[in-house]
C-alpha cells in the first residue's frame, strides 16, 4: 500500500516556538500587534526556516487587514447604542442572515430535482454576495456563528444608557453580518497558517492563501464530510421509517411528549407560550429523535445521565439536550411571528428571538415536569458567558442564549437549529470539568471496554469469520497495556484506541495531530515488546508460538470520529470505530446511499469485502486505511479560489476544497457507508 509520507509531518520553526510556548511576540489578531517586533525577530534568526518566512509573511499582512478593518468599522458596528440594544442587533443581524442562508439553500436543492445524495446536502454551494463567491452552505452558516462572539463582545462593552436604548435607526449603523464577519474570517485565515501550515503565496498577479501539504487539507475536508455523511444518513433512513410506518397506520411516539407549540396574549406584556401534545411524526421530533438517537449510538452515551457538578443544580446532558430540544420549538414559533426586516427596535427584538426569561422557564419546566429552579440553572448553563476569555473559547455552538438584563433573553438560532449534537455535548461536559486529565482517562476507559465488547459480539455473529478472535479485555505484557489485539487468519492487529473530541479549530486540529502521533509512537513502543513475548501472544490466541513468525503484523490507531481515518504515521494505520464495527459486522459492506425525496426511497450499493477469514485478512489494511467512502470523497475534491476583501479596496485569494459537480450530480449510487 502507498504511504503517505509527509502528512503528518511538523514545519520547524523558531518564530512558531517565540509565539505559541515562549509568548514572546504578539498575535497579529492583538490590539497590541507591532510588525516591527515580528521582523526584528526574525532577523535574529541564524538560519531562518522556510517555515519563519511564511509566518512573517502571514502576520505583516494579517496583521495591516485587521488594524485597518478595525479603524474602519470600529465606531459603525453599533454607534451609541446601549448594551441591550447592541445585543437585539447582534443576534437580529445573525438570525436574519440564517434564515436567508437557509432559503438560499432551499432553493439550490430544489436544482437536484429530489435526489439527495447524503455527502452533499451541507455543501450545496450559494453565493455569499461579494465578487461572485459562492461556498457551501456548512462553511457560511459556521462563519456567521463564529462571528458572534467578536460581536458579543463589543456590546458588551457598551454601557447600558437608558437614553439610547431605542436608537436601532442611526444613520450609518453595519447591518450585513457578512461584513462584520471579516474580522473573524481574517483571524480564521491567521489560523490556518499559524496552526495548518498554509502560506500566502505572493507569486501570482493576486496573492493567495494557499495550504503547504495540500494532501492533509484535503483529508481533513474529506473526513468531515464523511462524518456528516454517516449522521445525515442516520437522519435519512429514520425518516424514511417514519414515512413508511404512518402509510401503514402506526403511531409514531414523540421524542419529548409535551413542548412549546404556541404563543398567546393580546400585548407583549402578556405574552406566554402555550404547550401541548405532538406527533412524533411531525418534523420538529423527527430532529429530536434523530439527535437522541445519534447520542445514544456515540461514545457520549455513557456520559448523558453524569450530574454536571460545576451547575448549581443536578443537570445532566440528558436534561439540557431535552431542554434544548423544547427551546428549538420556542425558536420555531417565535420566528413565525417575525415582520418584514427592518431596522427598528420592534423588528429587531422580533427577529432576535427576544423573549420573557421567567416565562420561558415556566413553559419548559411544564413540559420536562422540573422545578423552576432546575430549569433556570439550564437556561443560565446554556447561556454565553460575559468572560470575554470563555466567551470566545466556548463558542455559542453550545451555548446560544444571551441574557438581556435580569428578565429577557435573545436567542442565536443558527447552533440551536443546525449544530452538531455531538459538539454541542462535548461543550457542556468541557464547561462542566469533564475535559480535565482524570475524566478523559476515565471517558477514553469507558470508549476502549464498550468498544472490544462491540467487537467481540461481532466476530462471534459474523459466519464468514471463523477463526477470527479479538481480545476482550485490555491485556499487559512486558509492562505494556494494548488496548486491541486481533487475529484475522494470519493477520495480528496491534491497536491503540484514542477518545478523542473532534477537531473543528486549526490548533484544535494542531493538538489533534500531536495526540495521533504520540499514539502511534505508542503502538510501535508495544508491537516492538509483544515481539519480544511470543509465547503469551500464542497462548491468547490458543496457537503454536512458531507460527507467529509468519504472521503479518498490522499496526492501528483506533479513534471514535472519522479525522484521521486515511493516514499513516510510518506504518501506523489511523482507521475509526465507525469502519471497524462495519468490517467485522459483516462482509456485505453498503458503500453507497441515495434518497430520494420525492419518492421516499433509498437506493443502495453493496460490495462483498471477503468470504472467509483469509481475504479478510488481505483486505483489512486497505478497508481501514482508506473506506470506500473516504476514498470516493477524497478522489472527488476539488480545489477553488475564493476572494476576500482587502483594506485598501483591492482582493486577495484563497484556496478552499469543494466536491466536484459530479460527484453532486452523479447519478451512480457511492455515496453513503454502512
Amino acid at each position: 500500500m502507498a504511504r503517505l509520507k509527509h502528512v503528518w509531518s511538523f514545519a520547524t520553526s523558531s518564530l512558531f516556538d517565540q509565539l505559541t510556548q515562549k509568548r514572546e511576540l504578539p498575535h497579529p489578531t492583538s490590539r497590541t500587534f507591532n510588525g516591527v517586533s515580528w521582523v526584528e525577530a526574525f532577523l535574529r534568526l541564524e538560519k531562518p526556516s522556510p517555515r519563519d518566512k511564511d509566518l512573517l509573511d502571514a502576520a505583516l499582512f494579517f496583521g495591516q487587514e485587521i488594524s485597518s478593518f478595525r479603524r474602519a468599522v470600529e465606531d459603525k458596528i453599533f454607534p451609541n447604542l446601549s448594551r441591550s440594544s447592541a445585543i437585539i442587533l447582534t443576534l437580529a443581524l445573525a438570525n436574519r442572515n440564517f434564515n436567508v442562508v437557509k432559503q438560499k439553500a432551499s432553493d439550490a436543492l430544489r436544482k437536484h430535482e429530489g435526489i439527495a445524495h447524503l455527502n452533499t446536502l451541507s455543501k450545496i454551494p450559494i453565493k455569499t454576495g461579494f465578487d461572485g463567491n459562492e461556498l457551501d452552505v456548512d462553511s457560511l452558516i459556521t462563519s456567521l456563528v463564529d462571528s458572534i462572539p467578536n460581536y458579543l463582545e463589543r456590546a458588551f462593552r457598551r454601557d447600558e444608557t437608558p437614553h439610547c436604548a431605542l436608537r436601532l435607526n442611526t444613520s450609518g449603523i453595519v447591518t450585513d453580518f457578512f461584513v462584520l464577519s471579516i474580522e473573524r474570517t481574517l483571524r480564521d485565515f491567521w489560523h490556518q497558517v499559524l496552526w495548518d501550515e498554509w502560506y500566502i503565496d505572493d507569486n501570482q498577479k493576486e496573492i493567495c492563501l494557499t495550504p503547504r501539504n495540500s494532501e492533509l487539507a484535503v483529508i481533513w475536508e474529506a473526513g468531515l464530510w464523511r462524518q456528516e455523511s454517516i449522521l445525515t444518513q442516520t437522519n435519512v433512513l429514520d425518516s424514511v421509517e417514519t414515512r413508511e410506518r404512518l402509510r401503514s397506520g402506526q403511531r409514531i411516539p414523540p421524542a419529548v411528549p409535551k413542548t412549546i407549540t404556541g404563543i398567546g396574549g393580546n400585548s407583549k406584556s402578556n405574552r406566554r407560550f402555550r404547550i401541548g401534545d405532538v406527533s412524533g411524526a411531525s418534523k420538529s421530533q423527527r430532529l429530536h429523535q434523530a439527535e437522541i438517537n445519534i447520542l445514544s449510538n456515540s461514545y457520549l452515551a455513557p456520559f448523558l445521565d453524569e450530574s454536571l457538578k460545576s451547575a448549581d443544580a443536578n443537570l445532566s446532558c440528558r436534561l439540557l439536550q431535552n431542554v434544548w430540544c423544547i427551546l428549538r420549538d420556542a425558536c420555531e414559533i417565535l420566528l413565525r411571528k417575525n415582520p418584514k426586516w427592518e431596522l427598528s427596535y420592534d423588528a429587531a427584538a422580533s427577529w432576535s428571538l427576544n423573549t420573557d426569561k421567567r416565562d420561558l422557564i415556566r413553559a419548559i419546566s411544564e413540559c420536562l415536569s422540573e422545578k423552576d429552579t432546575v430549569i433556570a440553572a439550564c437556561i443560565d448553563f446554556l447561556s454565553a458567558d460575559s468572560n470575554i476569555s470563555h466567551l470566545f473559547s466556548r463558542g455559542v455552538w453550545a451555548f446560544p442564549i444571551v441574557p438581556v438584563g435580569d428578565d429577557r433573553l435573545c436567542i442565536a438560532f443558527a447552533p440551536i437549529s443546525s449544530g452538531s449534537v455531538i459538539r454541542r455535548v462535548e461543550g457542556w461536559l468541557a464547561k462542566a470539568g469533564f475535559s480535565d486529565e482524570a475524566a478523559d482517562v476515565r471517558r477514553g476507559l469507558q470508549f476502549e471496554a464498550s468498544f472490544r465488547k462491540t467487537i467481540c459480539e461481532l466476530i462471534a455473529g459474523n459466519k464468514y469469520l471463523t477463526s477470527t478472535r479479538c481480545v476482550e479485555n485490555s491485556v499487559t505484557i512486558g509492562g505494556e497495556q494494548i488496548d486491541f489485539l486481533c487475529k484475522i487468519d494470519r493477520r495480528l492487529i496491534i491497536g491503540e484506541i484514542k477518545c478523542l473530541i473532534q477537531p473543528t479549530e486549526p490548533m484544535e486540529r494542531y493538538n489533534y495531530r500531536r495526540k495521533l502521533q504520540k499514539a502511534s509512537d505508542q503502538v510501535h513502543r508495544k508491537t516492538l515488546i509483544l515481539k519480544q513475548n511470543w509465547e503469551k501472544i500464542a497462548r491468547i490466541f490458543d496457537i503454536e508460538p512458531s507460527t507467529l513468525s509468519q504472521f503479518e503484523i498490522t499496526e492501528i490507531v483506533i479513534i471514535n470520529n472519522c479525522l484521521g481515518t486515511g493516514l499513516r504515521f510510518d506504518n501506523v494505520i489511523v482507521t475509526d470505530d465507525n469502519i471497524m464495527k462495519i468490517f467485522f459486522g459483516s462482509p456485505d459492506y453498503v458503500s453507497g446511499l441515495k434518497f430520494d425525496l420525492i419518492k421516499n426511497q433509498i437506493e443502495t450499493r453493496s460490495e462483498m469485502l471477503y468470504k472467509n477469514d483469509a481475504e479478510a485478512s488481505k483486505s483489512f489494511e486497505k478497508i481501514a486505511n482508506r473506506p470506500v467512502l473516504l476514498k470516493n470523497l477524497i478522489e472527488n475534491t476539488q480545489w477553488k479560489r475564493g476572494k476576500f476583501p482587502r483594506s485598501n479596496g483591492e482582493k486577495f485569494q484563497f484556496m478552499h476544497c469543494v466536491l466536484s459537480e459530479t460527484f453532486a450530480t452523479d447519478d451512480a449510487v457511492r455515496f453513503g457507508e454502512a
